[in-house]
């Protein structure tokens, strides 16, 4: 297939909370290039902590979820799919089993796996991957990598109540609107005010997502560690591949994130900075406080586009 180059940059900023002015950055990341000593292999990922222990549980899964992918390394080989599920499940127990108060704390994670032209997105949470690939006009194709599991997806809300939680969001909870009723739309016209899970008969735990690390409470009533994960062959169109916490996501979609980003050229370091700092300002500009913040840019650089006349040249094993 030839040699291409990846690009990366990062950068992670501690939200602002003027209550707390001290509280810690719960969002983590990390980067392991030619992973288990591949040259060909790369994994980048995002974990977004939330809870009293957020920064705990973002840390531990940071450090867990390469080990036991490596752990597993024959089965990443030969069936990646199986082997990132695996890992990501045996990383929620471990988290149980830890010293880590994890019953009401725990930690998203969106995890990009790229291995010679494959890619692989695995997600559980509301962080995000998302993919700028360019048609045949050279007009900017956005292209999402994962699908944010919140209540505000049909099938994760149907899947959560199956399993017995309430859904609703605090107005409802607390009598100002009627439970009975649906309430909100669809995420882009989230009012700040979305539906979250709890249980029968408490008003905890409270979760605006439906799936994660750790989480033991929010567990019983159908948050679950299994991640969905979305298989992409990088061509000579993609350019750039985008991770981030949803602290980018919140007021920016994914097309202008990826318009930002493409607009710095080769200088991924600046086009990190810039989603980040455009994320904080909008968060100032809705809100008194910021959320954690957290980019990671990586550049495809290099692809060749197959011989013409042929398609892309197969191995038929």
């Amino acid at each position: 297939g030839g040699h291409y180059t990846l690009r990366y940059a990062y950068v992670s900023q501690r939200g602002y909370y003027p209550g707390q002015p001290d509280k810690e950055n719960q969002d983590s990341l990390c980067v392991h290039t030619s992973l288990g000593g591949n040259e060909d292999e790369h994994l980048f990922a995002v974990f977004d902590g939330h809870g009293e222990l957020g920064t705990e549980c973002a840390v531990f899964a940071t450090d867990k979820v390469p080990k036991n992918l490596l752990k597993d390394a024959s089965r990443l080989a030969s069936d990646p799919v199986t082997a990132f599920t695996r890992t990501f499940v045996d990383t929620n127990v471990q988290m149980h089993r830890s010293d880590i108060d994890d019953s009401m704390s725990g930690t998203t994670a969106i995890v990009a796996r790229v291995k010679g032209r494959k890619l692989h997105v695995c997600n559980v949470g509301d962080s995000r991957a998302t993919l700028a690939e360019i048609n045949s006009h050279g007009k900017l194709r956005a292209v999402d990598l994962s699908h944010d599991q919140t209540p505000f997806r049909d099938d994760e809300c149907q899947r959560v109540k199956a399993a017995g939680a309430r859904v609703l969001t605090l107005d409802q909870l607390e009598g100002i609107k009627d439970p009975n009723v649906k309430c909100w739309g669809d995420e882009e016209e989230d009012d700040g005010d979305p539906p979250r899970l709890w249980v029968q008969n408490g008003m905890y735990p409270g979760t605006a997502f439906t799936r994660s690390l750790g989480d033991a409470v929010a567990e019983r009533i159908g948050v679950v560690a299994e991640p969905e994960i979305t298989e992409r062959e990088l061509t000579h169109n993609s350019r750039y591949i985008v991770l981030a916490s949803d602290g980018v996501f919140e007021f920016l979609p994914s097309r202008t994130v990826l318009e930002m980003v493409m607009e710095h050229g080769d200088d991924v370091q600046e086009a990190a900075l810039e989603v980040v700092t455009e994320s904080y300002r909008m968060w100032l500009q809705y809100e008194t406080r910021t959320d954690d913040i957290t980019c990671v840019v990586i550049q495809v650089v290099g692809l060749e586009p197959p011989p013409s006349g042929r398609g892309p040249r197969m191995s038929i094993g």
